[in-house]
């Protein structure tokens, strides 16, 4: 699953929506947000689904974040399944549809660049 930028296990709990404060960060930087395109993340994210992120070095497993692609330029979302020293080990939730670490490898802490928040 790629984004278009715009300025647990296995299932995460829902993601909370952004209030009317999370909108007006978004426009002094503190959030960024993005357009989902692809089904990777599905059932908790569809195509055209609109995630508010922000900055962060902190991660834990289960967190869904937007991370560097590491052979294409392009950014992605998945969710954290593994972390191991400064390597993240990345899933999709919909298997059948997800380009993920079981394919590219994990992937290293630096590139992870984003935690999603929020979901509008």
């Amino acid at each position: 699953m790629e984004f278009k930028k715009q300025p647990f296990d296995n299932i995460t709990p829902p993601l909370p929506s952004p209030t009317r404060g999370g909108t007006l960060l978004s426009y002094i930087g503190y959030l960024q947000r993005n357009t989902v395109h692809g089904q990777s993340m599905e059932p908790l994210l569809h195509n055209g689904d609109i995630v508010f992120s922000k900055k962060t070095t902190t991660f834990n497993v289960g967190d869904i974040v937007i991370a560097k692609h590491p052979f294409q330029n392009k950014e992605i979302i998945k969710q954290i399944a593994k972390i191991t020293g400064e390597k993240i080990e990345l899933r999709g939730l919909n298997n059948d549809e997800s380009e993920d670490s079981r394919v590219y490898g994990s992937v290293a802490k630096k590139d992870v660049l984003r935690i999603v928040v929020a979901k509008k």
